[in-house]
């Protein structure tokens, strides 16, 4: 996530609405989303904030095989596995 959603920042400033969505490194594997929406039309506003964490791999590995996956394949961004990679895809199957 350091890289993906390095201090990402998104704002959208229209006639009708607003929207904000800004993302704060942490530390290793934790950011905090905070996302904004304004309502101009009917005066509503919104705020939420979001936490978000990631694991080392071999945690996922171990909690999907405590409930019943046997055949576990982990991809990177549609690729083969790579360390370095944020973005990983499970393919399991329970059996």
């Amino acid at each position: 996530m350091e890289k993906i959603l390095a201090n990402y920042d998104e704002e959208n400033d229209d006639e009708d609405f607003y929207f904000h969505w800004h993302v704060d490194h942490l530390e290793k594997g934790s950011v905090k989303h905070s996302v904004e929406i304004i309502d101009k039309v009917n005066q509503e506003r919104v705020y939420e904030e979001h936490l978000q964490k990631t694991f080392d791999i071999e945690i996922y590995r171990d909690l999907l095989e405590k409930v019943g996956f046997k055949e576990i394949e982990v991809y990177s961004d549609f690729n083969v596995y790579n360390e370095e990679c944020e973005r990983n895809i499970f393919v399991c199957k329970k059996g």
